[in-house]
């Protein structure tokens, strides 16, 4: 047993299996340290616990030292920096969302002048009711499908750097200028009469698209723009023709049968691509009864027409990410283009019945074209808003994607000036060459059909 001079703790040790703490204890005045040591044993529970300091209650009256007040609701100092950041965040997204709005609104006005043209003779072709007119319904469809896929997808290329932008948007520009300037010097006439200016514009839009949006965009768009091109091929007049008779078929069978189910009415012709209806009823003299003959062959021909819902199909399949997705849309798009078709013949035949041949004219003819491409692509557009807002809520977009981050282009001033610049120049030759083709669309047809297309 050490003694208690020598301050060696016991065997068993200070701490384990003992509840008391040895302390060292000095001895009497005069005498030298380490003589009169002695080992004296504290109780632990006696030795004061660490406690946090206090502060009297009158330093703190007046200010809540918690974030809290008594009710548990958060008091405005703790709440406002992030009601702070939110708002500021939402308005970062909501100019950003503004701004590539002004943008788009910019190019699409620049591609509209860059064919200032071709467009009119196209509308001339509408009320012609010539085939190619679906045309001017590729084109529409064409930048409703590029604002469709303008969505950012995960797993995309992160590409900001200018310099590559203005690397693949400059060849793209001058390739569209070099398609309004080479082929018309070798086929002419031909060139203009078959719309294969019209080819110009997917490479202006991809172009554009590169040095105001950014190469990631372009990348983003990239099958959305080919498909583009595609429904845009200059095809013979011959070829047009033959494929909406085709095409037409269905839909002047449901109208020959269906005319004739008001009394009086008949069938009086049914060439290749139309059926001509004679409305009974309404004939009184030899005058009237050629204006009471209608021809339902015009609800399959236009805007809103066989070839115009192909066009539709092909370019809307091409705004989808996967095969699935691209055949869900085209058969999405398909069976709306079908059941307008269908249901612009049923309400021509009931104009007919309530106001006659012009009636029905007119549900048929350009203002009935407008109407019907009107609502197919506001029931395609709907159907797809809302299947992106289904896979939103599942979750199928990742928590970090809800909003977008910084743009790709901050600034793009000077790549909107070089835009229209381009798109000017390009306008005063699709104005020129349009100039020399007659305005008429059916000698248009005709010189097309002659020379077979771009062949």
């Amino acid at each position: 047993m050490p003694s208690a001079r020598s301050g060696v703790p016991p065997a068993n040790g200070s701490d384990t299996g003992n509840a008391e703490t040895p302390t060292i204890v000095a001895g009497p005045p005069g005498i030298q340290p380490g003589d009169a040591e002695t080992t004296v044993p504290t109780p632990r529970s006696a030795i004061p616990a660490p406690r946090a300091a206090t502060v009297p209650p009158a330093a703190t009256a007046g200010h809540p030292t918690d974030e809290r007040l008594a009710d548990g609701h958060p008091t405005d100092g703790a709440s406002r920096p992030g009601r702070q950041s939110s708002h500021a965040e939402s308005r970062r997204w909501v100019a950003a969302r503004w701004r590539a709005l002004a943008r788009g609104l910019w190019v699409a006005a620049a591609g509209a002048l860059a064919l200032s043209g071709s467009l009119p003779r196209l509308w001339e072709a509408l009320g012609e009711r010539d085939p190619s007119a679906y045309r001017l319904t590729a084109v529409l469809a064409g930048a409703v499908a590029l604002l469709a896929r303008a969505r950012r997808a995960p797993g995309e290329p992160s590409i900001h750097d200018r310099q590559v932008d203005y690397l693949i948007g400059l060849p793209l520009l001058l390739l569209a200028a070099g398609e309004l300037t080479v082929p018309p010097a070798r086929f002419h006439g031909r060139f203009w009469a078959s719309h294969a200016d019209l080819l110009a514009l997917p490479l202006l839009a991809g172009g554009a698209i590169a040095v105001v949006f950014g190469t990631r965009v372009l990348w983003r768009q990239r099958v959305t723009l080919a498909a583009w091109a595609v429904i845009l091929i200059p095809f013979p007049a011959d070829a047009i023709r033959r494929a909406c008779e085709v095409l037409s078929w269905p839909a002047l069978a449901l109208a020959r049968e269906v005319g004739t189910w008001p009394g009086g009415w008949q069938v009086i012709a049914s060439p290749p691509g139309d059926t001509v209806i004679r409305l009974g009823g309404h004939t009184t003299t030899v005058t009237s009864t050629v204006a009471s003959d209608v021809a339902f062959g015009g609800a399959t021909r236009g805007l809103a027409g066989a070839l115009a819902a192909v066009a539709m199909v092909i370019v809307f399949a091409a705004t989808a990410t996967s095969w699935g997705g691209a055949l869900r849309r085209a058969l999405a798009t398909a069976g709306v283009c079908a059941v307008t078709l269908a249901g612009r013949i049923l309400v021509a035949v009931v104009a007919g019945v309530l106001a006659g041949p012009s009636g029905a004219s007119t549900v048929l003819g350009r203002g009935g074209d407008i109407v019907t491409l009107a609502l197919v692509l506001a029931a395609v557009v709907g159907i797809g808003v809302t299947a992106g807002t289904r896979r939103t809520r599942r979750g199928a977009r990742r928590a970090g994607q809800a909003r977008a981050g910084r743009p790709a282009v901050p600034r793009a001033l000077a790549a909107l000036a070089l835009v229209a610049l381009v798109c000017a120049g390009l306008a005063v030759l699709d104005v020129t060459g349009n100039r020399t083709v007659s305005t008429g669309p059916t000698s248009s047809a005709a010189a097309t059909s002659r020379a077979g297309g771009l062949q």
